[in-house]
């Protein structure tokens, strides 16, 4: 695919989607050709954005959509047949006003050279009444239910996150940074940076399992003062812990307000290895009885 001339010496970031549209606009020409639609599903599709010279890694438009599980990148919007799942159409997401001038054009284009236009996938367009419409989107999303998300409560957080009072801060290394470095894997995959780092919260760790088992709960925050790690959501609630109501405070209160020598905030900085005392650990499920 060669690109017209004027292109070539431009920028990357100054380069408009010209230069790929034509590539888009013969995938749709051939498979209008070659497959008739009678129920078509429209949807989008993200082409994440993973830049490694570049901030914006020459695109002429970045689209971030939050519900996407690649939400930052190029949109590309698409419709496949329903019947044989195959995809018939895709369209580059532009900005507004490019869009705008190139729907507009190709409008033009096709209701003045295409006879077909006059139907709409075979079907003309006064027997596409809204009574078929409403009955095909009743079979095709009748049985979606909402995604349930789990709640949870955050606590206080440091003041990086712009909310807070600072008691609680992000775990640091010894340069003060706040992730590792990149593992190989992660470097393959384009990533600059690698995961945040995690301790064992400390209040979390002086409560057993049902099994009689330590509980180990990552946590990438820390009490600012003396280093020991806090979960920042509310894992009171937890049936790890025990069952409902067994387990008052939250690691954050435990912390701050409770009497417990080992956990409360003393100012002597916690080290990451220091073990919580086996004879203070609880345990708030019920016991069973041994009686047959």
């Amino acid at each position: 695919m060669w690109s017209p001339k004027k292109y070539w010496y431009q920028e990357k970031h100054n380069k408009p989607w010209d230069i790929f549209a034509p590539a888009m606009d013969s995938f749709n020409a051939k498979r209008k050709k070659l497959i008739k639609v009678i129920c078509l599903m429209m949807d989008e599709s993200m082409i994440g954005w993973g830049p490694k010279t570049s901030k914006r890694g020459g695109l002429p438009k970045i689209t971030f959509e939050p519900r996407k599980p690649v939400p930052l990148g190029t949109m590309l919007r698409n419709s496949l047949d329903c019947v044989t799942g195959i995809l018939v159409h895709q369209d580059i997401a532009m900005d507004a006003e490019v869009q705008t001038e190139d729907d507009s054009s190709r409008r033009e284009t096709t209701s003045s050279t295409s006879p077909s236009s006059k139907t709409l996938g075979g079907v003309a367009p006064s027997k596409v009444d809204s009574i078929r419409i409403l009955k095909f989107t009743d079979m095709m999303c009748g049985g979606l239910k909402q995604w349930p998300k789990p709640k949870q409560h955050f606590l206080i957080v440091g003041n990086e996150d712009g909310k807070g009072d600072g008691r609680l801060t992000r775990i640091y290394g010894k340069d003060g940074e706040r992730t590792k470095p990149p593992a190989k894997q992660q470097e393959q995959q384009g990533r600059n940076i690698g995961n945040a780092y995690v301790w064992n919260c400390f209040v979390c760790r002086g409560y057993l399992s049902k099994k009689g088992k330590q509980i180990n709960n990552q946590t990438s925050f820390w009490c600012s003062k003396c280093h020991m790690p806090l979960c920042r959501i509310d894992r009171s609630k937890d049936e790890e812990f025990g069952p409902p109501g067994s387990r008052h405070l939250t690691c954050f209160d435990a912390h701050y307000h409770a009497s417990h020598n080992s956990v409360i905030c003393c100012g002597k900085m916690h080290g990451q290895k220091e073990q919580f005392p086996k004879e203070e650990q609880l345990s708030l499920h019920p016991r069973r009885s041994s009686r047959k």
